[in-house]
């Protein structure tokens, strides 16, 4: 199976874009915000630029009728979506005829009313393709590039980062499984990635140890995440050297053994620390770590994951054009600006985190297997994803679905941003992608998802109905006779 399974499906948009390219035509590529779509978008922006195409970019957070009715009046001749399957395809067709594609992981709906779209909907669940744990967009988006031309073997890499920054190292030791390891072991044959086991933390190559635990929001492990007195206090406790030579040492500096026993304490911090007596969480931080060769060396981008949340915040901050850039290869100023941009980014994430954690009213535990969390008035609808991304992968909330909840100031208040997450260590049998369709469609909402998260949007006035039909999905579930872990 693998990538040559989506060859097939992939041929006539190659054809399009072939013919487009020799008459002239432009093409418009829109994509999504996140890192797999400032990724997917880069990887087909540079395939396209190497063919001559006449092209461009924009990243949206989701594709609205009113966004199809924009990209009309700029009359652009042709539209590739990648990553935002979950639209109204009828608005597509009736704003820009047929000349558009869409190019997703993401598992859709089948229903499209009284046409068929399936030969421009190019979907990996359709091809036998997992795309919650072995195909982003990213991945896809590759795949066209070596179909366009086998030379763009060279933006394998970025595919790579694609794939982490989607949390698709769901193998074994944090590995990339299916085609996402295909386009793996490509790298590695260019010499582009090195992957080996060690302790993941963020920028470990760049910080000192104690200062890479705080920042590593990865599981967010409440009182060690971005708490550099208490991290510093963890590794003094061990008995290890955190200096060296009168400098401070790095992750690369520690030995195994010595890493083995940060990795224990972090471990014991987290059973002493939380309600939580599972080390699960503190197994998300041993894996294998890709780094990229031809980055600098103790650079901000040498590790892919690093790289990864480096364009979530340009993409999250309404910066995706510096991640596109650094895609490109873009080194100089840009990367300086990246940086205070994810410096910035993340303090607005530690401060979210802080306040939710610290205003018990905003949770609402059912006592069962789900956590409501309203951050209205704290949370943006840029930080939305990533705060629930890193409550899920708290030991605080092990075993949990989370349900995270945001005013969509857009909107004027008039709705309500979702975003819903399975926590480390749930057993729950729900799709979230499809309890979330399926309940804020009964409101008169949107949204969708892959099994272990999904986002949505509802109108406000819908709240507590849209609240109790999801509490009477998880209710009438297998998971009700399920025990997670507490929280």
């Amino acid at each position: 199976m693998g990538r040559q399974a989506l060859h097939q499906p992939l041929k006539p948009l190659c054809e399009k874009i072939n013919s487009l390219t020799d008459s002239g035509n432009d093409i418009s590529i829109i994509t999504r915000l996140d890192t797999d779509g400032i990724a997917s978008g880069s990887i087909l922006l540079m395939a396209l630029s190497r063919l001559g195409c006449r092209c461009c970019l924009r990243t949206i957070s989701t594709l609205t009728p009113d966004i199809a009715q924009e990209l009309k009046s700029e009359a652009h001749d042709f539209c590739i979506f990648l990553g935002l399957g979950s639209v109204d395809f009828e608005a597509l067709q009736r704003y820009l005829n047929e000349n558009w594609y869409i190019i997703d992981h993401i598992e859709l709906e089948k229903k499209f009313g009284e046409r068929n779209y399936n030969n421009q909907i190019i979907n990996s669940w359709e091809y036998g393709l997992n795309g919650a744990q072995e195909i982003c967009t990213g991945s896809m988006s590759y795949i066209l590039a070596t179909m366009l031309d086998k030379r763009n073997t060279d933006l394998s890499a970025i595919a790579v980062i694609a794939a982490l920054g989607d949390r698709q190292d769901v193998g074994e030791k944090k590995t990339l499984t299916g085609v996402n390891s295909e386009i793996l072991k490509t790298a590695q044959s260019l010499n582009m990635i090195n992957a080996e086991l060690d302790l993941l933390l963020y920028n470990s190559e760049t910080i000192p140890v104690h200062e890479s635990i705080a920042r590593t929001s990865f599981p967010y492990i409440h009182g060690l995440t971005w708490n550099v007195k208490n991290a510093f206090s963890l590794i003094k406790n061990t008995g290890l050297k955190l200096t060296e030579n009168g400098k401070w040492r790095v992750l690369p500096d520690f030995s195994a053994e010595e890493k083995n026993l940060i990795r224990d304490a972090i471990a014991k911090f987290i059973i002493t620390s939380s309600s939580s007596s599972s080390i699960e969480v503190a197994d998300h931080l041993l894996g294998f770590s890709y780094r990229l060769t031809r980055e600098e060396n103790f650079g901000h981008l040498r590790d892919a994951r690093d790289f990864a949340n480096l364009l979530d915040a340009c993409g999250r901050t309404g910066k995706a054009g510096l991640g596109v850039a650094l895609c490109a290869g873009d080194r100089s100023m840009t990367l300086t600006e990246a940086e205070q941009i994810a410096e910035n980014y993340f303090a607005s994430l530690s401060k979210s985190i802080f306040t939710v954690f610290s205003e018990k009213w905003r949770f609402y535990d059912d006592g069962v297997s789900a956590v409501f969390v309203n951050g209205e008035g704290l949370i943006t609808e840029g930080l939305l994803g990533s705060v629930s991304s890193l409550l899920a992968s708290s030991p605080s909330l092990y075993g949990k679905l989370l349900f995270v909840r945001a005013l969509n100031q857009e909107s004027g208040g008039d709705s309500y941003n979702f975003s819903a997450r399975k926590c480390v260590g749930s057993k729950s049998q729900l799709n979230m992608g499809i309890l979330v369709k399926e309940c804020s469609k009964s409101v008169g909402g949107s949204g969708g998802g892959i099994d272990g998260r999904a986002g949505c949007t509802i109108p406000a006035s819908k709240l507590e109905t849209f609240l109790s039909n999801v509490r009477g999905e998880i209710s009438n579930s297998k998971d009700s006779k399920l025990t997670p872990g507490s929280a």
